[in-house]
């Protein structure tokens, strides 16, 4: 089974749009991994790059790391949940939090995306934002109506 969620183009059959389908290897394909990637997601490769910090493997075009691209069963093709995929290359940080004893909750539930932006971010470390109002408040205040705890 390929995975609940796929690629637009293998959904459609269209699997020369990545892959040469002539010569003696149809399953090459036709242009490095990040540059077939921008070809469709040509909006998130124009963030990455204005980004002020960049995620190492998406400025390299190495969007495989994290990305099947054919299938997944998450979200956004993942290669698994985001605790596992960031935690491959970020292991002794998952590592250090499992000993904090009070751990933000979205770093608890393996939601690094909601505060790091796994592209590219604004602020240093992939930060979403260097505002921490901005960064912070959004689920803050929603859930307390207040931000006082600054």
């Amino acid at each position: 089974m390929l995975g609940a969620n796929l690629h637009p183009p293998v959904a459609r059959g269209l699997c020369a749009a990545c892959h040469r389908a002539e010569g003696p290897d149809p399953l090459e394909r036709r242009a490095p991994v990040g540059e077939l990637c921008r070809t469709c997601h040509v909006d998130l490769g124009r963030s990455i790059a204005s980004a002020t910090s960049r995620h190492p493997p998406a400025a390299e075009g190495n969007c495989t790391a994290c990305h099947d691209p054919h299938a997944s069963s998450e979200r956004k093709l993942l290669r698994g949940g985001l605790r596992d995929v960031c935690g491959a290359c970020h292991a002794q940080t998952v590592a250090r939090l499992a000993g904090v004893p009070t751990v933000h909750p979205p770093v608890a539930a393996g939601r690094c995306a909601e505060c790091h932006n796994p592209h590219g971010g604004k602020g240093p470390r992939l930060i979403r934002t260097e505002n921490s109002i901005e960064l912070c408040g959004g689920c803050h205040v929603q859930r307390t109506g207040q931000i006082g705890f600054f």
